[in-house]
């Protein structure tokens, strides 16, 4: 009988123009002191300028932090901590992709918990929940607002690393696709391959269940249907708003399920290389599902038929249908094709593979065991060109 645990879903608010929620939401716990955490994108687009003419006349002592990069650190997370313990916030506003809520949702609990970062990323290590926090994704990928997970690269050996506790869930979460109008197509083209990573890495997960199983079909349904018009036509609202729901929904999928082999391979991408972390899982994703084929192709072609891209073919088939179909919706959206043109050099081929091999928290999750040597060969399935030796 396999073991079921699910874990709370934030309340949520969603709906183009929920942002003027924030300031009625920022009061229900009685703040008098605010932070919000984000980056210079952020800043640079003008969404923090938004989101803090929101606050205007609600009387709160307003701190902003903007520095936070993305790929995080665990000595940026201290060195935050650092310039904000004193301030000693009541509510964290966590704005913009994943990078600034995987911050925010551990500083939250550092300000009641202390301690530096790196001490964190063992397990249990957090022992108490944090300052209220509302997280207010501009990105429709990463499902932080969601999720118990804060992803920091380890400063001791530049690994990514992941803290995971059920009090890193979000108190709020703030879905206003009048935000993300504002993004790059680059971001969304990744952000939302990212999204679409999460739920098909749940509903295949060895540790799915009905429940995951939901919110993971609605994601891909979601996703598939609208990540092309969000990418192209980026001023749609309706598109958007779909987006940031689908993104919603697989980051509830995979925070019951688990994601697996594609997030272990981008890892050492992201910690080496400074990969942003949805294009390593867009580069990814496709060789992954090829390999996952022969463990999971019943389930490849019910995610198809869900997305209304196959019907009445046998499961082999309707699997191949889906992966390809995932190959070249990366493709016509913009995302690069080939680890070369990365610049990673291909002799880093095998280290990354023993890297990634050896995550076990999400290659356990893996419908099928995963080598180093496998790992290896993904990784040069994925290179897409004859591979360099420097």
């Amino acid at each position: 009988m396999r073991p079921i645990q699910t874990y709370q879903i934030p309340e949520v608010y969603a709906r183009p123009g929920a942002l003027s929620e924030l300031s009625k939401l920022i009061k229900r716990f009685n703040a008098q002191r605010v932070l919000i955490v984000t980056d210079t994108g952020i800043v640079q687009s003008g969404i923090l300028d938004v989101t803090v003419k929101a606050l205007k006349g609600s009387h709160f002592e307003l701190l902003i932090e903007s520095g936070i990069q993305s790929e995080p650190s665990t000595s940026l997370v201290d060195a935050l901590f650092a310039r904000v313990q004193d301030f000693n916030p009541d509510v964290v506003i966590a704005l913009g992709g994943g990078s600034p809520m995987d911050v925010a949702k551990l500083l939250a609990v550092m300000i009641r918990q202390g301690g530096d970062a790196v001490s964190y990323l063992f397990p249990d290590a957090v022992k108490t929940k944090g300052v209220p926090v509302i997280a207010i994704p501009t990105t429709a990928g990463t499902g932080s607002e969601v999720t118990p997970i804060s992803v920091l690269t380890d400063d001791n050996d530049g690994i990514k690393k992941a803290v995971v506790a059920r009090e890193l869930i979000p108190e709020i979460a703030l879905l206003d696709a009048h935000l993300s109008l504002r993004l790059p197509a680059h971001v969304t083209a990744y952000s939302g391959m990212d999204a679409l990573t999460h739920a098909i890495e749940a509903f295949t997960s060895t540790r799915a269940h009905a429940f995951s199983d939901s919110f993971a079909r609605e994601a891909v349904r979601l996703i598939i249907g609208n990540l092309r018009d969000a990418v192209h036509s980026g001023m749609q609202e309706e598109s958007r708003h779909l987006m940031l729901l689908g993104s919603f929904y697989a980051g509830i999928a995979f925070t019951n399920a688990g994601v697996a082999a594609v997030h272990a391979l981008a890892y050492p991408l992201g910690g080496l290389y400074d990969v942003p972390h949805g294009l390593a899982n867009s580069l990814l994703l496709p060789y992954v599902m090829a390999f996952n084929k022969p463990a999971c192709a019943a389930k490849y072609h019910e995610l198809a038929r869900v997305a209304g891209i196959t019907n009445g073919q046998d499961n082999s088939s309707g699997a191949e249908v889906l992966i390809r179909f995932v190959k070249n919706l990366s493709r016509e959206i913009g995302v690069p094709e080939g680890l070369h043109k990365l610049k990673i050099p291909g002799v880093a081929l095998p280290g990354m593979a023993q890297s990634a091999a050896g995550i076990k928290r999400l290659m356990n999750n893996n419908p099928r065991p995963v080598s180093a040597a496998d790992a290896e060969q993904i990784y040069r399935h994925a290179y897409g060109s004859a591979l360099a030796t420097t």
